[in-house]
């Protein structure tokens, strides 16, 4: 679906009736890999990634155990893109991996790919971000309640805030994470805190942006990503319980329902998802 950012209208652009290939099965996350024209999303329990054609909605599979080699995708999560190195950054659930996915072929590989690095194992990945500046990835482990750095080269894991590191609320389901290079931070939506919150990336140190006690407006029920959207100083976040895309102002943290809930015309959301 699309939602144009000044209207909340949203368009199909892809789903059983509009464009050819295997519809969509479980799709947790997307990104939008812009260079090909093209979204790709993960299927967790479809163990698949599709490629979305953006003129044609037309869905091919890009990943999954008959379309590339090596390590299975294993329940996968959430998914950025690595343009430099021409891959894709996938979370596999099942086993607890960051997966490398060549942008071409589909191919898998686990990072390291002797899955090996020091630092404590990941439980449960459910959100990644790249961090180019600092050649790693910024990773969530729901069961170690953390956000973790990866080292692309290694493989080494160390906690960047969590029980242990860092101040403030301590973190309880991190389901989003979105990097702000130029503020230094992750962003990051909590949906246990039912929060949108900002991780110092040098001291851990975590402050809640917006929730029932921090901005005006329609309180966050289920929230589940985000984007930021720097040019105008927001964050984007998706709630599955109010079925709409909420905007979050980062100055103050008052959020505004941009679509959905009599925003925008077109085909309601249906975000609700057993995506756990």
């Amino acid at each position: 679906m699309a939602i144009d950012l000044e209207s909340g209208n949203r368009t199909i652009l892809s789903d059983d009736s509009t464009g050819a290939g295997t519809g969509f099965s479980s799709p947790r996350s997307l990104v939008l890999d812009s260079a090909n024209n093209r979204v790709l999303i993960t299927g967790h329990y479809s163990n698949r990634l599709t490629a979305v054609d953006l003129d044609t909605g037309d869905r091919t599979t890009f990943s999954n155990s008959s379309t590339g080699t090596g390590t299975a995708l294993g329940r996968p999560h959430a998914i950025t893109l690595d343009i430099a190195n021409n891959r894709a950054l996938v979370t596999n659930t099942l086993k607890g991996l960051l997966l490398s996915v060549d942008l071409d072929s589909g191919n898998r590989t686990a990072l390291p790919a002797d899955r090996t690095g020091s630092g404590a194992a990941f439980e449960y990945p459910l959100a990644v971000a790249l961090d180019s500046g600092n050649n790693r990835a910024l990773v969530a482990s729901d069961a170690l309640d953390a956000l973790v750095a990866v080292d692309l080269d290694s493989g080494d894991r160390a906690p960047i805030s969590d029980r242990n590191t860092g101040t403030g609320t301590t973190f309880r389901s991190i389901s989003g994470i979105a990097l702000d290079s130029v503020n230094n931070r992750a962003l990051v939506i909590d949906d246990g805190w039912r929060a949108l919150a900002a991780v110092d990336l040098d001291s851990g140190n975590r402050t809640i942006l917006s929730d029932d006690s921090t901005g005006t407006g329609t309180a966050f029920s289920r929230p589940f990503d985000l984007a930021l959207d720097s040019g105008n100083n927001r964050v984007l976040v998706t709630d599955q319980s109010l079925d709409a895309l909420v905007a979050v102002d980062l100055d103050t943290g008052d959020r505004t329902i941009l679509s959905g809930d009599g925003a925008g015309t077109g085909p309601a959301f249906l975000l609700r998802s057993a995506w756990r």
